[in-house]
């Protein structure tokens, strides 16, 4: 539903490894407490789930996200962004 709405689709293609260090890391800079970018009373929580689905999903969603890509109509653009660097550039080129 979402792509067929969307004229664009950025792609955040992260790491593997990097994505489960933020996950970590986070966990230790804010553990029991509420982030800044989440409501308040939701403290932060290293969750078991959440760290399988990071781990698995290169090999569970990816594949199909990069198929239903390979499936939009032509006017769509999509924007694969793999490292931070990636990100910050193309955050400053669309501000």
């Amino acid at each position: 539903m979402r792509f067929a709405a969307c004229d664009t689709v950025i792609f955040l293609d992260m790491p593997r490894l990097l994505c489960l260090w933020r996950i970590i890391k986070r966990w230790f800079q804010f553990h029991g407490q509420t982030r800044p970018d989440m409501a308040e009373g939701c403290n932060e929580k290293l969750a078991l789930e959440l760290i399988k689905y990071a781990s698995n999903y290169p090999i569970t969603r990816r594949r199909v996200i990069l198929e239903r890509q390979s499936a939009l109509h032509e006017d769509k653009q999509i924007v694969v962004l793999k490292s931070r660097g990636q990100v910050e550039d193309f955050l400053l080129r669309h501000r």
